[in-house]
């Protein structure tokens, strides 16, 4: 199966500017924000990516992003405890702001495109053709109306997500998690490792990898003890913070925290990795005999409708154990991709990960792997901007 590598020869996009909200600022983890801007550059798109706030000259600055097609806007906000403003008055210096970034950038906007709840919830404060509203996480409920009726479109993840906005009355669609480079260079590597040969069978110690923050209190510490306490014959790798100073001392989880990253430490076949660059992560799971996420759908955000883990897991081609993701449940997801309860009840999953530890050579037959290889690189950025260009497409000609 080919895949393309790029956006089609003419993007609707191309030509297009498009000024990017982000939460996160562009140093730092790279998140879908970043990949979006930088596909969105690939397919001849002007691209503007708005920093969150922070000090300087009022006037906001302008700066390119060395070996990417992208510019950076750094501003300082000129609205001071906001939330305490009067509702007039906050629209007033936003709209002030956001006049102050439109100058500065000295072109017309074409798309608004905003992934963030917490900053211009009035997306129509900016004179653009399309304003899009994309959640990859729940939105507080203040937040859901005031940017929900300004947007002319809301994308998500996870149709849970969509769900809280359909009282607002703009159209939703969902838009699965994206893959990203690196993961994708990996994954198109194994498959022509596997046309040239399977390579050889997995044998103990088996190696268990996972991917995630280890300080996120919605971690099931339970089930997670339970599987490595119950496969000694197995190494678990594991990349992601878990050193103490990333740690949310005010949440109410961090007992359960410290005890599991001590346990963690403990344990003979356990490999702590910390932050690591996602190039070199990629190159580890490809390592892995089996791939692992553990989450309590009940404590997590979005109920684990969707993580995007799952499909950077699904790259590498090898067999994943996860909780209940409802959104791979779908009619349209190729069933066998992942080992998984029906329910979010976690119950079952440590047996789960047994079974699947004790079939390893029938879960790494070659047409298993590359049926998990080719879903995920069905779902690169360049596919995923094909995908918005079908759903804005009529406001973007």
């Amino acid at each position: 199966m080919m895949f393309p590598d790029t956006v089609s020869e003419v993007s609707l996009f191309a030509g297009q500017t498009v000024l990017l909200i982000s939460p996160q600022s562009w140093e730092g983890l790279t998140l879908s924000k970043h990949h979006y801007a930088v596909a969105l550059s690939e397919a001849g798109a002007h691209v503007f990516f708005l920093n969150p706030p922070s000090g300087g000259a009022l006037r906001p600055r302008i700066t390119s992003v060395p070996d990417a097609n992208v510019k950076l806007i750094d501003y300082r906000t000129i609205m001071r405890a906001r939330r305490f403003l009067p509702q007039r008055l906050h629209d007033a210096l936003e709209t002030v702001q956001v006049s102050l970034i439109e100058r500065q950038i000295g072109r017309n906007l074409d798309v608004v495109w905003s992934f963030d709840p917490t900053r211009f919830r009035n997306l129509r404060a900016f004179r653009s053709n399309l304003r899009v509203f994309h959640a990859v996480d729940r939105v507080e409920e203040s937040a859901l109306r005031p940017i929900g009726t300004s947007a002319d479109v809301v994308l998500s993840v996870s149709r849970l997500i969509l769900d809280d906005f359909a009282e607002v009355g703009t159209a939703g669609f969902r838009v699965n998690h994206g893959l990203s480079v690196d993961f994708e260079r990996a994954a198109r590597t194994r498959l022509d490792e596997l046309a040239r040969t399977p390579g050889p069978s997995p044998s103990p110690p088996y190696k268990v990898g996972y991917v995630g923050n280890l300080l996120h209190p919605a971690i099931d510490h339970a089930a997670f003890s339970r599987i490595v306490t119950a496969t000694p014959e197995a190494e678990f790798h594991i990349w992601g913070p878990y050193q103490y100073a990333h740690l949310n001392w005010k949440h109410s989880g961090v007992p359960e925290v410290v005890s599991f990253i001590a346990f963690l430490q403990k344990r003979p076949n356990v490999r702590l990795h910390g932050l690591t660059h996602p190039r070199v992560v990629a190159e580890g799971l490809g390592k892995m005999d089996v791939l692992l996420t553990c989450y309590d759908s009940e404590r997590e955000l979005n109920r684990g409708s969707n993580n995007h883990k799952v499909l950077e897991y699904l790259s590498t081609g090898k067999p994943v154990v996860t909780n209940h993701v409802s959104e791979y449940m779908d009619a349209g997801i190729p069933p066998g991709l992942l080992s998984m309860p029906g329910t979010t009840d976690n119950a079952e999953l440590p047996g789960m990960f047994r079974q699947v530890i004790e079939t390893l050579d029938e879960l790494h037959r070659v047409e298993l792997q590359e049926r998990r290889i080719s879903f995920a690189l069905s779902n690169t950025y360049s596919g995923k901007l094909r995908e918005i260009e079908g759903i804005v497409g009529a406001r973007l000609r």
